[in-house]
C-alpha cells in the first residue's frame, strides 16, 4: 500500500514539472505565421497575386504601363500618381489656369482620381504605407484589380483573357475608346513581354504570352461613346477622334461651363500663329479623362501617346482650346499634349511618340511663322 501511495506521488510531482516546462517552451505555429515580406519587386508581384487571385503577369503588364515599375521613392507625379501601380490622389485645380483668366473656380475631386485612398481600405493599411513601400503598392493595386472584377462577376476569372474588363474598369476612364485602348496596350504588353533595368538595379521581366483578350467581358460597362467630328490630323498620322468635354456645369450659370470655346478659325479673325507642346506629366489615359471633366476647364487638340505615337484628336482646329494658361495666345495657337514626364526623359518618351509628332509638325504650314522656341517641358512654333 505504502508503495502504491509512494509511486503516485511520484507520478504527480513528474507530471506537474512536465506541465511547467511546457509552459516556459515556444509553442509551434503553422497557419497563422505571417509571410515573409519580399524582397524583390518580381516577388512582391508574385505574393500579391497569390493574396488577391489575380494573374501576377497582368499585375506586371498593367503596371508597366502606369509607371514602368518604378516607384520613385514614394514622390507622386505632379498628377498625384503614386508608386508601381501609379495609384492616384489627384488634384486637378492646376489645370484650371488653363484658359489663361484670374480666376478658378473649386471644384470636387473626381472619385476615379483618387484611387489611393481606395486601395488603401481594400487592405487595411494607411495611405502613407502605400506611398511609401512598394510591396503595399502593389498590394493595394491588385486588390483594386480584384475588386473592379467582381463589379463585373462576382467570380474572378480563371483565364487572363477574361480579365479585360477588370482592365478597363483600372484605366480610370469613363470614355469607351480611350478605356479599351489603355485595356489593349496592357494585353499587347502580355503578348510582346517586357524587361526592364530598374533604377535600384533590379531587373524585371515579364515573359511573352499567347494570351488573347475577350471584350465580352467588359461589353455591360457604362462607358461613354463620343461624337466625331472630321478629323484636321494628317492622313498619314496614326488619329482617332476622342472628344473634350464642352458642357455647363451649373445650369443656372451660362459662364461656367468647360472646356473650350466655340470658334471658326481663322475665318473669324482668329488666326493660326502658334504650336504649343507640353508634356502631360500624367499618363495618356489619364490626360483623356482630365479634357473629358468640364470642372476641369482645360483641354487642347491633340494628346500623343507614348506607346505607339497614336493621336487623340479632342478638339476641332477652328476651336479654341484651354491650354496655354494665356487667352492671347490660345485664341491662335494649335496644342500638342505629349504623354510622359519630363524627368523621365528617353525611358518614357518612345521613338513611335516622337516621329508621329515629328511629322505632325507639317501642321505649321497653317501658321503664319517658322520661329522656333524651346523652353522646359515644351517647344512653342511661334
Amino acid at each position: 500500500m505504502m508503495n502504491r501511495l509512494w509511486l503516485r506521488s511520484r507520478i504527480v510531482i513528474v507530471v506537474m514539472v512536465l506541465g511547467l516546462i511546457a509552459a516556459y517552451l515556444p509553442l509551434p505555429t503553422f497557419a497563422n505565421t505571417p509571410t515573409p515580406a519580399p524582397t524583390t519587386l518580381q516577388a512582391a508581384f508574385d505574393q500579391a497575386a497569390t493574396e488577391f487571385d489575380v494573374p501576377s503577369e497582368l499585375l506586371l503588364a498593367l503596371s508597366y504601363n502606369l509607371s514602368r515599375w518604378e516607384h520613385h521613392s514614394g514622390q507622386p507625379s505632379t498628377s498625384g500618381g503614386y508608386g508601381v501601380m501609379h495609384l492616384t490622389d489627384i488634384d486637378l485645380g492646376h489645370w484650371q489656369t488653363s484658359k489663361g483668366l484670374d480666376w478658378a473656380t473649386p471644384f470636387k475631386q473626381p472619385a476615379e482620381f483618387q484611387t489611393l485612398a481606395q486601395a488603401a481600405r481594400l487592405i487595411d493599411q494607411p495611405t502613407s504605407a502605400l506611398i511609401n513601400d512598394p510591396v503595399q503598392n502593389i498590394r493595394g493595386g491588385a486588390a483594386l484589380l480584384a475588386e473592379y472584377s467582381r463589379s463585373i462577376n462576382p467570380k474572378l476569372p480563371t483565364n487572363l483573357a477574361d480579365w479585360y474588363g477588370a482592365v478597363v474598369l483600372y484605366s480610370g476612364s469613363k470614355e469607351r475608346s480611350t478605356a479599351f485602348g489603355f485595356a489593349d496596350r496592357v494585353y499587347a504588353t502580355l503578348q510582346q513581354g517586357a524587361n526592364r533595368q530598374l533604377e535600384n538595379g533590379e531587373q524585371l521581366s515579364l515573359a511573352p504570352s499567347a494570351v488573347t483578350l475577350n471584350r465580352q467581358s467588359a461589353a455591360n460597362l457604362q462607358l461613354l461613346q463620343g461624337d466625331d467630328f472630321p478629323l484636321d490630323c494628317p492622313a498619314t498620322l496614326d488619329c482617332e477622334v476622342v472628344p473634350a468635354a464642352y458642357a455647363l456645369n451649373d445650369p443656372d450659370d451660362r459662364g461656367d461651363y468647360g472646356n473650350y470655346d466655340l470658334a471658326n478659325r481663322p475665318v473669324d479673325g482668329l488666326d493660326y500663329r502658334y504650336i504649343l507642346i507640353h508634356d502631360t506629366e500624367i499618363t495618356y489615359t489619364q490626360t483623356i479623362n482630365v479634357f473629358q471633366n468640364p470642372l476641369t476647364k482645360a483641354s487642347t487638340h491633340y494628346v500623343v501617346r507614348a506607346s505607339d505615337g497614336h493621336i487623340a484628336q479632342m478638339v476641332e482646329n477652328k476651336h479654341v482650346p484651354w491650354h496655354a494658361g494665356n487667352w492671347d495666345v490660345n485664341g491662335h495657337a494649335i496644342g500638342l499634349e505629349h504623354e510622359g514626364y519630363a524627368i523621365e526623359g528617353a525611358s518614357w518618351y518612345s521613338e513611335a511618340m516622337y516621329q508621329a509628332s515629328a511629322r505632325y509638325h507639317s501642321i505649321k504650314q497653317a501658321c503664319t511663322g517658322t520661329q522656333v522656341r524651346f523652353g522646359i517641358g515644351r517647344i512653342i512654333w511661334i
